[in-house]
């Protein structure tokens, strides 16, 4: 979840301590930027939603006498 929040309001943060502290930049680049931010702070998401659908579905396949963990 923080994850999540993370790749939604970083990219907002970013660009406005960008404008504060150097300038205003075009918005072609503003859109790359936030494309860019908010898919390196997606990664983490993507990785525990696949953690969470392999151990769903270990659980689901296993017979109950042969579990390995």
């Amino acid at each position: 979840m923080v994850a999540l929040a993370m790749a939604v309001i970083l990219p907002i943060i970013a660009l406005q301590l960008y404008k504060i502290y150097v300038g205003q930049i075009s918005f072609g680049v503003q859109l790359g930027l936030v494309v860019v931010i908010s898919v390196l702070a997606g990664l983490p998401v993507l990785h525990l939603q696949i953690i969470g659908a392999q151990s769903a579905l270990t659980s689901v396949f296993t017979p109950r006498g042969f579990r390995t963990s």
